[in-house]
């Protein structure tokens, strides 16, 4: 609230007396449910005083430093996502969607915008369906969702398995993944037992408006197993830059750079770093360019292969590390259900842990059987020194994993 200078907050009879103590004395706290018994709610439309320049909404994101920081999205910047004349997606007011997600994830504006900008139904899901996958795969069927937007480690740690234990027919035509990297391999089940369902990885951010990738998930993605992440949505373009802003060669690793109609306007009351991360566009005069912080490589196909945030880069030994790569590595082997890999300070130096989940009931084989299947095809610097077996990958709200 400090941060946004917020002038006001609305919010509701439980929360009213505890939150105005909390709160700056200059701001002006409304409760909803006195403003019904005031009579102040009004049925008419009210006038349209908005420009598409204007700000739909702003958004908190977590920041490296620790301090969130507000991105300032448009009326325009929303509406172009959804509504061009180039749109890869067949949304229809027939369509039923589920916003599944928490409304402070950006993921949350597709799935409300998708719905009610083609004129279809948003089921909105309690908390209770959100965190059980059996409840939510009996919404799904029941209220035949045709539109599901997950981010890939929710629908690999619960959902996906809720649907391919159920015998009904599913209504669903897409399902949407982003949010964090997707491994394709893990899709094969689902893809067998549902062809006619398309899979679509989207790599998005939030600066950038929700997506900004597109990828369409078949036979030979599942097969290949890398995070393919695909091309640029309409109205957007990408870039691979090296340190110097320049483009990179075919396969090697660099920096995403996104230009187009989906740039936010900023951060809120940040300038320093809102120049700092959408710089001028280094080959269109007067555009921008975002600086995501987000490894990818060209793939020959002209697509790109998704690798992971810059930050999160671990250095071992003077060897610099991918943890995503190691993951991928791990997935591939039949007994691994999910795989999350950190670097962690132990006193005589830094070393690499997975944390894993088993694909069964059975124990999972021992250390020495995982390191051997991960020398077959990483280089020995890149091969953990723990693993550590958990029941599942613990997730933040927004279904990354925490």
């Amino acid at each position: 609230l400090a941060d946004s200078r917020a002038k006001a907050l609305l919010t509701d009879g439980q929360t009213h007396p505890r939150t105005q103590a909390a709160l700056l004395p200059e701001l002006v706290l409304g409760c909803v449910e006195q403003i019904a018994v005031d009579g102040q709610w009004s049925s008419a439309n009210p006038v349209n005083i908005n420009r598409s320049e204007d700000l739909a909404y702003i958004l908190y994101t977590s920041g490296s430093t620790g301090q969130p920081k507000g991105v300032m999205i448009t009326h325009e910047n929303v509406v172009r996502l959804m509504v061009n004349d180039r749109n890869p997606y067949d949304f229809r007011a027939t369509d039923v969607w589920s916003l599944f997600h928490y409304y402070g994830f950006d993921v949350s504006v597709w799935e409300m915008w998708g719905a009610l900008l083609y004129g279809g139904k948003l089921l909105v899901v309690s908390k209770d369906a959100s965190t059980d996958p059996d409840l939510f795969a009996e919404m799904i069927i029941g209220e035949g969702v045709t539109i599901l937007n997950q981010v890939p480690s929710t629908f690999e740690g619960g959902v996906q398995q809720a649907l391919l234990s159920r015998d009904a027919a599913l209504q669903l035509r897409y399902i949407i993944f982003a949010g964090s990297a997707l491994w394709p391999a893990k899709l094969s089940a689902f893809h067998d037992r549902y062809p006619s369902v398309r899979l679509m990885n989207m790599y998005g951010i939030t600066e950038t408006t929700v997506h900004v990738t597109i990828k369409e998930i078949g036979d030979e993605e599942i097969r290949s197993g890398i995070s393919n992440v695909g091309v640029a949505i309409p109205t957007l373009s990408c870039y691979v830059l090296d340190s110097y802003g320049q483009p990179v060669p075919l396969g090697i690793a660099g920096e995403i750079g996104v230009a187009g109609a989906g740039l936010a306007r900023g951060y809120l009351n940040n300038p320093g770093l809102t120049a700092e991360k959408f710089v001028p566009h280094p080959f269109r005069a007067g555009e921008r360019l975002y600086k995501s912080g987000d490894l990818a490589r060209w793939l020959p196909s002209g697509e790109l292969e998704y690798l992971g945030r810059m930050d999160h880069q671990l250095k071992i030994r003077g060897y610099r590390i991918e943890a995503g790569e190691v993951e991928y590595a791990l997935l591939t082997h039949p007994a691994i259900a999910s795989a999350a890999v950190i670097g962690y300070a132990f006193a005589d130096g830094n070393e690499l842990v997975a944390y894993v989940v088993a694909s069964t009931d059975e124990p999972l084989p021992e250390s020495s059987a995982l390191r051997q299947h991960l020398s077959a095809t990483l280089p020995d610097y890149m091969v953990p020194a723990y693993f550590v077996e958990l029941d599942k990958i613990p997730l933040t709200v927004n279904g990354k994993v925490d």
